[in-house]
């Protein structure tokens, strides 16, 4: 069988693309790690000079989770909520770590916590939002986002999250104008773009479809260069 040489060019170019981005974030990874290591060890320090410092246990915790290890991460949000109780992040940061492990009930109830100590805080909303996201309870999702949106018209993140919940719920056209509102308030969000081209995709518009997943794949969405290599296609 004859190889098409433009697509075969095209594939190889698109395969050492991918894998020189995929270098370059190894290293980044391993820049972050580091960084979050020592961030671990001063908070060690400020802790054993100081038992009841509540910040330092967020901190800590919040270096834990970037580590991925969200276990460690709740018990210093623990600490801290113990030593705080009023403190609306550290129940935010362990609504996270939960969402992170799949516990999304009982994220949502700490989300629900950060909310009645603060009512205008927009980050547990959006989280408690993509909790319900992930249990499927799309309707409450979209409630949340709304409230994000209705404190902080611009944000970006919320409109992408909303435009995911009404893209499970079928609603393919207002998952689109969402998405374009995040790109808007935001003309670098990759995950809008790719997120946009997968409807775009589902509705059978391939030309619309590639057009977002390549402007996401330029941005340095992984899952959309994936998606590009796999198809031959260069960005």
């Amino acid at each position: 069988m004859a190889i098409n040489r433009a697509n075969l060019f095209l594939a190889v170019t698109a395969l050492i693309a991918f894998l020189f981005l995929a270098n370059i974030a190894l290293a980044a990874n391993g820049n972050a790690s580091e960084s979050n290591q020592k961030s671990i060890s001063k908070y060690n320090k400020a802790i054993a000079l100081n038992p009841k410092n509540w910040k330092a246990y967020i901190n800590r915790g919040n270096a834990y989770a970037s580590l991925g290890n969200q276990k460690r991460a709740i018990e210093d949000y623990n600490k801290a909520i113990e030593l705080n109780p009023k403190f609306t992040e550290a129940y935010n940061n362990r609504g996270v770590a939960y969402v992170n492990l799949g516990r999304h009930y009982k994220a949502i109830n700490d989300f629900n916590k950060a909310i009645e100590l603060n009512k205008k805080d927009s980050d547990a909303y959006n989280n408690r939002g993509n909790a319900y996201v992930n249990l499927g309870k799309y309707y409450e999702a979209i409630s949340d986002f709304n409230k994000v949106l209705e404190m902080q018209p611009k944000n970006a993140e919320a409109f992408n999250n909303r435009g995911i919940a009404y893209e499970k719920l079928g609603n393919h056209q207002q998952a689109i104008n969402d998405f374009g509102k995040a790109i808007e308030q935001n003309s670098k969000y990759a995950k809008a773009y790719y997120n946009r081209g997968i409807v775009y995709n589902e509705l059978g518009n391939r030309d619309m479809a590639i057009q977002n997943i390549k402007q996401a794949a330029q941005l340095g969405h992984e899952k959309a260069q994936q998606y590009l290599v796999s198809e031959g296609m260069a960005w």
